[in-house]
């Protein structure tokens, strides 16, 4: 995608947004925090990853209700009852035997960045549960940029040297698990999008945005199928939850991101760049931000539950993002740094938790999916 401006040609803004967001920013590993262009719930410190951890531990325990056979059974009911039968012989063919990994549930995160969110669930589930707990889990991480890949073992390492391993898939597509937990932070805002005014939808042509009819049918079936009259619609959200949906037998998506269930009607589309916030409608030189600002907009979530639940995945919770903490366990983790850190490190977390609260309040929502359990 080049920048605009370079030439006359019409560019769909999905494909814009694509060649700006993250074929640019992101795969060039641009800065989130305090000196980037924005900051998220991870900047905040790591009282957010421990409440996501306590979250696994608890939901951690809905895979051991189940137990291994059913599940392979319905997944290949002939298959499971011969190799049962022939364990119960004593014959010679005998269950294949698991790597050690594949016994494990493993916590999966896309749209990682540098990895310090699973840093941090990965060393609370520690601190919480001592080893045995941390043994009943691996670690990956969907990436499809190798620069931030390079970042999230660097985090890992820095982290836990090589006491735990972290493994990389490029895509959902290639990921295989038989039981996971994902978690992604602020990752549906950065899908691709196009935007909608009634019949019409975006366009860059020579940097400048335009609108001219809808020709898409998916577009048009979207916008009528969500009563979109004006603002974006998501493109992917519904490849990506089949592919979720086809790469573990069993899971819990957990996901954190800034929204609202239906459409709002109006755009929300936005730039970032060093904390200051630009509308994308207002800009005059879209040159001056293409891929070295961040690009997003407002989640609809009524398209992403709509996207898992068509793909056969069950919507568990949908709530306000302090909420979902609260519901985590934040009072109870609260409690317990004040028990185990003292006045200091209580006072550290009671601030974080203040900042999640006051920063990322109505905004900010939680949905939960789950697969199997």
């Amino acid at each position: 995608m080049q920048e605009p401006g370079r030439d006359s040609v019409d560019v769909k803004f999905s494909d814009f947004f694509e060649g700006w967001l993250n074929e640019s920013y992101y795969a060039n590993a641009a800065k989130i925090g305090k000196s980037g262009d924005f900051y998220t719930a991870v900047s905040v410190g790591s009282f957010f990853g421990i409440c996501i951890a306590r979250e696994i531990l608890r939901l951690s325990a809905d895979f051991c209700a189940t137990q291994e056979l059913s599940l392979d059974a319905a997944a290949n009911p002939d298959r499971s009852r011969q190799n049962l039968a022939a364990s119960e012989l004593n014959l010679d063919a005998a269950p294949a035997k698991k790597s050690h990994d594949s016994a494990k549930i493993a916590i999966v995160e896309i749209g990682s960045h540098d990895g310090r969110l699973l840093c941090d669930i990965a060393q609370a589930i520690f601190t919480l549960g001592g080893a045995a707990a941390l043994d009943k889990f691996s670690f990956a991480i969907i990436e499809p940029h190798e620069r931030l890949r390079e970042l999230q073992r660097a985090s890992f390492a820095e982290s836990f040297s090589d006491e735990i391993a972290l493994k990389h898939f490029t895509s959902a597509h290639e990921a295989k698990f038989k039981d996971a937990i994902f978690v992604a932070n602020e990752l549906f805002d950065a899908f691709k999008c196009e935007a909608v005014d009634g019949e019409n939808m975006l366009f860059i042509e020579s940097g400048a945005a335009k609108f001219a009819p809808i020709k898409e049918r998916e577009i048009l079936t979207l916008a009528r199928r969500f009563s979109i009259s004006r603002g974006e619609i998501p493109v992917g959200y519904f490849r990506f939850a089949r592919e979720i949906c086809a790469s573990a037998q069993r899971f819990y998506f957990i996901a954190f991101d800034y929204g609202q269930m239906g459409a709002s009607g109006d755009f929300s589309l936005r730039i970032y760049r060093n904390h200051e916030i630009f509308s994308f409608f207002e800009v005059q030189n879209l040159s001056d931000f293409y891929g070295k600002s961040d690009l997003t907009y407002d989640v609809n979530f009524e398209i992403l539950r709509a996207a898992f639940e068509d793909a056969g995945v069950v919507t568990a919770d949908f709530k306000r993002q302090i909420a979902a903490l609260i519901d985590f366990g934040a009072a109870e983790l609260l409690d317990l740094f004040m028990q185990k850190s003292g006045e200091n490190g209580y006072h550290n977390a009671l601030l974080q938790f203040n900042h999640l609260r006051a920063e990322f309040g109505e905004k900010f929502k939680m949905i939960k999916f789950k697969k199997g359990l």
